[in-house]
């Protein structure tokens, strides 16, 4: 049982490196594409100008979720946040959908994650494993928003600390 417990703590970890690094390929990825932009001929004049339409879920189903939750792309929801991403330095356009699809799923898999590893316990034990998957609900919720704030302040220490080289230079080319 223990081995089981380990194997599936091992993979929830190694998924969350792997989502780590998807962000951190991104943002590599953004600025290649900016540098190239005028490089390359335009693809969207070459692609059919069809709609295609989510087989998953239908549209009237997403837009009544996105009209609860206050996630439509012109809401101030959305928009603050697009604001910390680029503050963080991830400028990808399904960053906003990626983060709240990791959000859900997070909320949704760890306490199914805590109660499929404590199964069968009664009494006393019982309420403690409701308390922790109580505990780690609310983790699921709040870790990708901790995540998103290391990196804007990640971000914002590397800048302060390049400032005053940047100004020096800035000097040192105004003055010749």
């Amino acid at each position: 049982m223990l081995v089981i417990q380990a194997a599936v703590f091992g993979l929830f970890i190694g998924g969350f490196i792997i989502f780590l690094g998807f962000f951190i390929q991104q943002r590599s990825l953004f600025v290649r594409r900016r540098l190239q932009a005028n490089s390359r001929p335009k693809a969207d004049l070459l692609r059919s100008q069809s709609v295609t339409k989510s087989t998953f879920l239908s549209a009237d189903l997403v837009a009544n979720i996105e009209k609860k939750l206050d996630l439509g792309k012109d809401s101030t929801r959305v928009k603050e946040l697009q604001k910390r991403f680029i503050q963080a330095g991830i400028y990808n356009e399904r960053a906003t959908s990626i983060f709240y699809g990791f959000k859900m799923g997070l909320l949704l898999v760890l306490p199914v994650v805590v109660l499929i590893l404590w199964r069968g316990q009664t009494g006393h034990r019982a309420m403690v494993i409701a308390v922790i998957s109580g505990a780690v609900f609310f983790a699921g919720y709040m870790l990708p928003d901790i995540i998103l704030d290391k990196l804007v302040k990640s971000r914002q220490n590397k800048i302060r600390a390049a400032l005053p080289d940047t100004l020096d230079l800035m000097v040192v080319c105004v003055e010749a």
